[in-house]
């Protein structure tokens, strides 16, 4: 499981840049991972919250 944290947190940050990173960007992250199959949880709505908390430091990051 450790590894397809990783594998998510990578993604995130190859997908855009900090100045493009959004709530909104970060859901369609979440759901584009959940369609290919790199599940983080058996469920849709742990899925989710589970990606955010894995990509929410990159927002705080990228304003300091």
């Amino acid at each position: 499981m450790k590894q397809q944290y990783q594998v998510v947190q990578a993604r995130w940050l190859a997908s855009l840049a900090p100045s493009q990173r959004s709530g909104s960007q970060a859901e369609r992250f979440a759901d584009e991972c959940w369609q290919t199959g790199l599940r983080l949880a058996p469920d849709q709505a742990t899925h989710y919250q589970t990606v955010m908390a894995l990509i929410r430091w990159s927002f705080t990051a990228c304003r300091i």
